[in-house]
């Protein structure tokens, strides 16, 4: 059984090798340029190129023709599971079905996972786990639906202006125009950003986001946790190392977010997602 994804689970290179996991690029375009994404730009280096510029960048799904080269590349002889980013963020599981059209016969599986970077990242690592340990098509299937279903995401961000213009912003528009110092506290659901609260200061805000992973955790269940962060990771280091202090969970990983989703939040984006099992 194969594994493919796209370039928004924003999964660290070295885990994307260990676990042979394909990797569709969505396009980042800024200016008259445009960058595969996780392939032709690191993190840093568009961090760099957004300080240079008054432009915002934009970003495009996967063409027909990147799923198909990818599914080919595979082959029909093998399973495929294809897990994307949700259908109200992007259009890339569209063109996955596309693709798969022009591929009668073949053994894919597409699935629309309703979060994206770190809740998608989770659940690409969880599944990759499993097809290691041996685990059958159904059950892969099953263990995905079951992730999905107790899976939370909370990030925040210093300005919305990147979710606005990127049209991305969803409920969350309600905090537009908060007053500076504010930090908004969001959440993705259902593949959309919905507002959580608005709050003053860093230290409150790490403190209600332990709040309410504390509340989930307080069921008894394991908790599995992965960690992003944009330009720089002290906001999240000082959530992980809270986490550590007071609650009993398992981190899956940690690492930056790619230049997709830094396109749609800005460079100061931080978040967790988690799951129960």
């Amino acid at each position: 059984m194969k594994i493919v994804t796209d370039s928004t689970a924003d999964l660290p290179k070295n885990l994307v090798e260990e676990f042979d996991i394909e990797i569709v690029p969505l396009t980042v375009l800024l200016g008259d340029k445009s960058f595969r994404d996780y392939y032709d730009l690191s993190p840093n280096e568009f961090f760099k190129m957004l300080h240079e510029t008054d432009e915002f960048p934009t970003t495009s799904q996967p063409s027909v023709d990147e799923f198909l080269k990818v599914y080919k590349k595979i082959g029909d002889k093998e399973d495929i599971l294809s897990i994307h980013i949700s259908s109200n963020l992007s259009a890339t599981c569209q063109s996955a079905n596309l693709a798969l059209q022009q591929l009668p016969g073949w053994k894919v599986k597409i699935i629309d996972s309703r979060f994206t970077s770190v809740g998608l990242g989770l659940i690409i690592l969880e599944v990759a786990k499993a097809v290691k340990d041996g685990a059958g098509f159904q059950d892969v299937i099953n263990l995905v639906d079951r992730i999905k279903s107790s899976m939370k995401i909370y990030f925040s961000v210093d300005s919305l202006e990147h979710l606005q213009r990127g049209g991305r912003i969803g409920k969350a528009s309600a905090f537009l125009g908060t007053m500076l110092k504010i930090k908004p506290l969001l959440a993705l659901e259902e593949g959309m950003v919905v507002p959580i609260e608005r709050i003053r200061g860093s230290n409150k805000l790490i403190a209600r986001m332990l709040e309410l992973i504390k509340e989930n955790a307080g069921q008894g269940k394991t908790l599995k946790a992965g960690f992003i962060w944009g330009e720089s990771d002290e906001m999240a280091m000082s959530l992980i190392q809270q986490m550590k202090d007071s609650i009993e969970f398992q981190e899956v990983y940690r690492g930056s977010v790619g230049n997709v989703i830094t396109s749609h939040t800005g460079p100061t984006v931080f978040g967790v997602g988690y799951y129960l099992i």
